[in-house]
């Protein structure tokens, strides 16, 4: 609900909307999913109709979401959260003509499980991509 009304509310109302989700969940103990969390978002946060119309296409959205996901586990076998696909252009060794051959490389993927996996995910892409940890030297933020 919080990803949709994000494109939906102005900042200053979704700043209150997460501040509530997080009340309801972490003090209250309320279910994000029921649908007592659902009506508390009415009127404080929002109106009863825009609730409604929130939910409405929520579900479509969700609906969206259960394909795409769907999609995924079935192109490559995820299995968890977060699944990680990588894609890399083929090297210029594997150009049309690099090696004699007129048939160009289909663009590799690979996939990962787990957030502990981007220095496996730069070896896989090369030294072009290095990994430089969580808080690399160069960041600028």
């Amino acid at each position: 609900m919080l990803r949709y009304l994000k494109d939906d509310l102005p900042p200053a109302k979704f700043r209150e909307a997460t501040r509530h989700y997080f009340r309801e969940n972490f003090v209250k103990n309320t279910p994000l999913s029921s649908p007592e969390f659902l009506h508390s978002l009415a009127p404080t946060i929002i109106s009863d109709a825009k609730l409604k119309q929130a939910l409405t296409e929520y579900k479509t959205v969700t609906d969206k979401m259960k394909i795409e996901s769907a999609k995924v586990v079935e192109d490559y076998g995820a299995f968890g959260f977060p699944w990680i696909v990588v894609e890399r252009s083929p090297s210029l060794d594997d150009a049309p003509g690099a090696r004699g051959d007129e048939e160009a490389k289909e663009v590799e993927s690979a996939c990962f499980f787990g957030s502990d996996r981007f220095a496996n995910i730069s070896w896989w892409l090369g030294p072009e991509y290095p990994w430089l940890g969580p808080r690399p030297a160069q960041s600028n933020l």
